[in-house]
């Protein structure tokens, strides 16, 4: 499926620049669900919810809305589904008959608690991991929080397979975008989930990463 056209885009980026400062110019055919528990995942201090913002058209879809899951920066340690750039896309997507899921994810405040097998996996999630200084390697418990943020994309993408029908979501069209760090998580999903033996229960039409 084809997800963005050119004009799509040229216009996504004109009502960013313009919802920044005036969002109650646009998206009256918007609705957002806020605070959508997805999952509960470990931290230091036991279970943490998860929850997301659903953003979709107004008057619904024809059949399923084609769905996008949003993945927020903010270097693993701050940031949230709440980010207003974010945010702003996701109305934008709505408009032209998308469904966005925006979620929030653990962080390094969090401790995330690994596995066995997630403490294995660390190092071979590196990759675009090399923060500050060059040839500096992000701290343990950033790259820890990092491996934890693709954990809970793939969590939000199995939740979108097993209950999005409820929420007019279509499981067979799924697409992830990603900003800064939530970039690194979407693309740890592209291209590492067959290697991990991770693979979500749907399949992945296309990523979105922006700096």
């Amino acid at each position: 499926m084809k997800f963005m056209g050119k004009r799509t885009i040229r216009l996504t980026l004109l009502n960013m620049a313009i919802g920044l400062f005036v969002p109650s110019l646009l998206w009256a055919d918007v609705t957002v669900a806020r605070d959508v528990p997805y999952a509960s995942a470990q931290i230091a201090k036991g279970e943490k919810t998860l929850s997301l913002d659903l953003y979709r058209p107004a008057n619904g879809c024809a059949n399923l809305c084609p769905t996008i899951i949003g993945v927020h920066g903010g270097g693993f340690r701050g940031g949230s589904k709440a980010d207003r750039t974010l945010s702003t896309l996701a109305c934008d997507l709505a408009t032209a008959g998308f469904a966005v899921a925006v979620i929030d994810y653990r962080l390094v405040g969090d401790s995330p608690s690994l596995s066995q097998t997630d403490a294995q996996l660390v190092e071979r999630l590196t990759v675009g991991m090399q923060l500050g200084q060059r040839n500096r390697t992000a701290p343990p418990e950033q790259v820890a929080a990092a491996l934890a943020a693709f954990r809970d994309t793939v969590t939000a993408i199995n939740w979108v397979a097993e209950v999005g029908t409820s929420y007019q979501l279509d499981k067979d069209r799924i697409a992830l975008l990603g900003a800064s760090a939530g970039a690194v998580s979407v693309l740890h999903v592209a291209y590492a989930q067959d290697e991990l033996n991770l693979a979500p229960s749907a399949d992945i039409d296309g990523v979105i990463a922006l700096q």
